[in-house]
């Protein structure tokens, strides 16, 4: 995983899901993350997804 998370990389946007399960956050470097809130750990990240801030993050559950 990216170790610079966290290392002076802003956190811009965040959304829990609904059940509480999971965190998405965005950050100011365009990155965003994928948090697994239960287990406490982090699943994905994303780098260089946007050149400029993440100001909006989403969790979208979908029953199949």
């Amino acid at each position: 995983m990216d170790s610079s998370i966290g290392d002076g990389n802003k956190v811009t946007s965040l959304d829990i899901s609904f059940d509480g399960g999971f965190m998405l956050s965005g950050y100011k470097s365009g990155q965003i993350a994928l948090w697994d809130l239960v287990g406490y750990k982090l699943i994905k990240v994303v780098n260089d997804l946007h050149k400029t801030d993440v100001i909006n993050a989403k969790i979208y559950f979908m029953d199949e």
